[in-house]
């Protein structure tokens, strides 16, 4: 019996929430709509403002939610920040592999340089022989004998300058 009162307890405002919200999204769809039509706005206009109304009820709903379930505020804060700085690392880790590779991509297509080449990277000033291309790097000895590996997408990013052909 004491799940069920929880059930009722807990899920008839769940329910009024989520139908509150929906009412409220219909409602103010239609008063943006009657409102852009009466200053001519263009649609994408419109829809921009639909969608931000929606988001904002949509958070309100969620807060509202997790308040009734009885999440606090500040857990739920936390969840959502590790969620979005994962997935913004994700996102940086994913694009310079990305950006590497379909660099690397370029430079077998277009040839700016091959392996043997003598090139100097500019404005950076590094001067060498290219020995080797692969998904990530490419290898640059220099006249010391040092080894630079330099990203690939560095290359779409500088000037190079090949000086010689081996």
């Amino acid at each position: 019996m004491e799940i069920i009162d929880r059930a009722i307890f807990v899920g008839v405002p769940v329910i009024v929430a989520i139908v509150t919200a929906i009412i409220a999204e219909r409602m103010s769809s239609s008063v943006l709509s009657k409102f852009a039509a009466t200053r001519q706005l263009p649609q994408s206009a419109l829809h921009l403002m639909k969608t931000f109304v929606r988001w904002i009820i949509i958070i309100i709903v969620v807060l509202g939610v997790a308040s009734i379930i009885g999440i606090s505020l500040e857990s739920l804060w936390v969840a959502v920040s590790a969620i979005i700085a994962m997935s913004l690392v994700g996102f940086f880790a994913s694009w310079s592999l990305l950006s590497n590779t379909l660099a690397a991509l370029v430079i077998m297509i277009w040839r700016p340089f091959e392996v043997g080449d003598r090139i100097e990277i500019l404005p950076d000033k590094i001067v060498g022989e290219v020995t080797d291309i692969n998904l990530m790097f490419s290898r640059v000895t220099t006249e010391d004998g040092e080894v630079v590996n330099v990203p690939n997408n560095t290359f779409l990013s500088r000037y190079v300058k090949q000086m010689r052909k081996r």
